[in-house]
């Protein structure tokens, strides 16, 4: 049975908001922490995978480059996936809420806390930040545990460090050259692309940090490319080179 609250109990919210604030955070991050076990931890690794994360800045064809990397690989006879939203539908169906409900948390959002208290006596089955954090590590974890997985952006270098036989690939270039980029992909000028790619930047940098269990350590990645200087094709042949020389992959 959903709980109303009236205007009164909103406002005396708001007034008593900052002494409510640290409550309100302990609450919710407790009603889960007490049965966590790291999924980052569980089973030997040794013989995982493998697995390919790739994290881009904004306008660094990391769709594309992932596209061919797939295609590429697959042509020794093996089905890779492509692993983005649908990290999403799975999580949803584990904590049975809507898709929708988690985006916040790739998008670097985060709910106020009237909507975590309105949410949480509205639903029987809510679920904090830290419950979807969680939920969605341990979808993208299996995943990436599962193997002949290219994990698209979802933070895949924080959760899958531990997995032996994979390889954390980093898409990146030069200010102008991203510009130009979004500025044709979006069909907008250049102060538009300029405010969209910084806007992008920072809340994909925000959510590294949300997801990693530590500080976030820019070291974790494995092969940096500058998509200034190589073009699809060629980053896909320097990361498929890399896999064979790890012993990641085998030709």
């Amino acid at each position: 049975m959903a709980i109303l609250v009236d205007k009164v109990d909103l406002i005396m919210y708001i007034y008593h908001k900052k002494d409510m604030d640290n409550v309100l955070f302990h609450y919710f991050t407790n009603r889960y922490q007490q049965k966590e076990k790291d999924t980052n931890k569980l089973r030997d690794t040794t013989d995982a995978g493998p697995v390919v994360t790739v994290s881009r800045e904004f306008g660094c064809h990391g769709k594309e480059f992932s596209r061919d990397l797939k295609q590429r690989l697959e042509t020794q006879g093996k089905p890779w996936q492509i692993v983005s939203k649908e990290v999403l539908d799975h999580a949803a169906k584990e904590l049975k809420l809507h898709p929708r409900q988690l985006e916040y948390v790739f998008k670097g959002e985060r709910r106020s806390d009237i909507e975590e208290m309105l949410t949480a006596m509205s639903s029987r089955f809510y679920k904090g930040e830290y419950g979807i954090r969680k939920a969605l590590r341990k979808v993208i974890y299996k995943l990436a545990y599962q193997g002949n997985a290219i994990i698209l952006g979802r933070c895949g270098v924080c959760i899958a460090q531990d997995i032996e036989k994979s390889l954390h690939v980093k898409l990146e270039a030069p200010v102008e050259h991203r510009i130009a980029n979004i500025m044709q992909w979006k069909s907008i000028n250049a102060d538009e692309a300029a405010r969209l790619m910084n806007e992008m930047d920072k809340n994909r940098e925000f959510v590294l940090h949300n997801f990693s269990k530590k500080v976030f350590d820019p070291h974790m990645f494995d092969l940096k490319i500058n998509m200034g200087r190589f073009n699809v094709a060629e980053a896909v042949d320097l990361t498929v080179k890399v896999l064979e020389m790890k012993n990641i992959v085998r030709y």
